[in-house]
């Protein structure tokens, strides 16, 4: 360590970092982040030497412990790794998020500076200056100054000291072009790690940008498997779990029951969905819950009024925010084919009476006829309307 040290410096006394780095950090159920100790701007061997036995042994204090306690992480399994790092000359330094740990948006950059070493920022010790970034574009969508009056600097001769303003930094301490510098640096972090970011920076004296840590965000609820990987598309989900009152992760007996209980159910309206095993395409699976994918519905102007319709009574507070989304012009309403009505009796149905069956879009009026020729016994009315139609607009439909 010494020699690591000495050459690291070529022989002189350098100012380093000594960061802990432990194993059962950032997990998917826990993150540790900042639980263990660092020691900022440490100057000699020996003070090196010594950084480096307490970043150790803060993997063993009280606050540390108990949280593995709580976790029930076994402590037999937890080691710690110690990383120095050559310090820089900071003017501003903070955090930045590659995706909004708030909203949970991807795509959307999170920054918060603050003159002097980022420790201010990441203890909390500090009000900050706070960004929000739309990450592909780079436009500033949100900027809320802090009043940063509290800055931690490197002492010369090693060490940190803590300076209270006592009036309050209007000022931003970033410009926009090194907002946008910094968006651009997390969303590389991002595509070389290829899930969202929790990082750490400082930009030196000459405007240099530094990247001192990157780990995975680990509070964000994962999507489902066809989400959108860009904002040009909007997908609308629904939580299944959320309309049935069942606000815990299923078991995967569950949501196999689910899928197959689904499949029936749109089989018998006469709805293709593919193997019984996965259900149909509009029922996704995301963090052990099960959501139902409205996109399709909401780009179709019968199943926009059907939703309008249902949700209100399944779920008011969701029909408030479909009801806003629909104005999107990303899901502006797409041209279908023909949808049937065929009134039975059917050779299938059980019962006599009367039945309405509803398929789904047909390319024509032709297909629908064939389609149903040999569902529909004779005398059978069978209605062929366009999706205008349906949605209470002019169209052209016919009947045989």
């Amino acid at each position: 360590m010494r020699a690591a040290y000495v050459s690291l410096g070529s022989g002189l006394p350098l100012a380093v970092a000594v960061r802990s780095s432990a194993t059962a950090e950032d997990l998917p159920f826990a993150s540790f982040a900042g639980q263990q100790d660092s020691y900022l701007n440490i100057v000699g061997e020996e003070a090196l030497l010594e950084a480096i036995r307490r970043c150790w042994a803060s993997l063993w204090t009280e606050r540390a412990v108990n949280y593995r306690q709580r976790n029930q992480i076994d402590p037999h399994c937890v080691s710690l790794a110690v990383v120095v790092q050559r310090m820089i000359e900071v003017e501003v330094a903070g955090v930045l998020f590659t995706a909004n740990p708030l909203t949970g948006k991807r795509r959307q950059t999170v920054i918060d500076a603050s003159p002097g070493l980022g420790e201010a920022v990441v203890s909390g010790a500090v009000n900050p200056d706070h960004f929000v970034v739309n990450t592909a574009s780079g436009e500033i969508v949100e900027r809320r100054p802090g009043d940063k009056r509290v800055l931690i600097q490197a002492l010369p001769g090693g060490g940190t000291q803590r300076i209270e303003r006592v009036a309050q930094s209007v000022q931003p301490c970033l410009t926009d072009q090194q907002v946008r510098q910094l968006a651009c640096l997390g969303a590389q972090v991002e595509a070389h790690y290829q899930v969202p970011q929790d990082t750490e920076w400082a930009i030196d004296a000459g405007g240099k940008l530094w990247l001192t840590q990157a780990r995975p965000i680990t509070t964000l609820y994962p999507l489902p498997a066809n989400a959108p990987q860009t904002d040009d598309v909007l997908r609308v989900y629904l939580s299944f779990n959320v309309a049935q009152g069942v606000y815990q992760p299923l078991t995967p007996m569950g949501i196999a029951t689910f899928r197959l209980l689904v499949s029936g159910i749109v089989r018998l309206v006469g709805i293709v969905s593919g193997p019984d095993e996965t259900g149909p395409n509009f029922l996704v699976e995301a963090g052990m819950r099960l959501f139902l994918d409205l996109t399709g519905g909401l780009r179709n102007p019968i199943g926009r009024r059907i939703i309008a319709g249902l949700l209100p009574f399944a779920e008011a507070r969701s029909a408030v925010l479909v009801k806003a989304l629909v104005s999107d012009p990303r899901l502006r309403v797409r041209p279908t084919g023909i949808w049937v009505l065929c009134v039975g009796p059917f050779p299938d149905s059980r019962s006599p009476s009367s039945t309405l069956f509803l398929p789904g879009p047909l390319p024509s009026a032709g297909r629908a006829a064939a389609y149903l020729g040999h569902q529909a016994t004779a005398g059978a009315t069978v209605v062929y309307l366009s999706s205008c139609e349906l949605a209470g607009t002019p169209g052209s439909g016919g009947k045989r």
